[in-house]
């Protein structure tokens, strides 16, 4: 009877070792996956500001690439404009040149009408 109760403390001893080994285990896993979880939520963290960093950048880009398309377009009209204006400088100067010419025969005829 000694015998077995010293067996039965023995096992009782080592499988209160063993519960205590795997309490230790279990702590120190949720440990090392909690220490995982937030190393990964810092690397997620840091992911999303470089995305937002270079999504801001590409809108930047877009932005400059779209001022640059207007300001192309903005040259030409001016370009179209000033074409425009030398267009109706030259209507200008014929319609004063047909205007004397129109001017010089009412005279002619005036002149003629008078001498007859």
């Amino acid at each position: 009877q000694l015998a077995a109760a010293r067996v039965e403390a023995e096992t009782r001893s080592s499988a209160a070792a063993e519960v205590q080994d795997l309490q230790q285990q279990l702590a120190a896993a949720r440990a090392e996956a909690s220490k995982q979880a937030s190393t990964a939520a810092a690397q997620v963290e840091e992911l999303q500001q470089q995305l937002a960093a270079a999504q801001a950048a590409e809108s930047k880009h877009a932005a400059s690439a779209e001022t640059q398309e207007l300001q192309q377009q903005l040259a030409a009209a001016h370009q179209r404009a000033a074409g425009l204006e030398l267009d109706l400088l030259s209507a200008r100067d014929a319609t004063q040149g047909a205007f004397k010419k129109l001017w010089e025969v009412r005279q002619q005829l005036h002149e003629v009408h008078e001498v007859r």
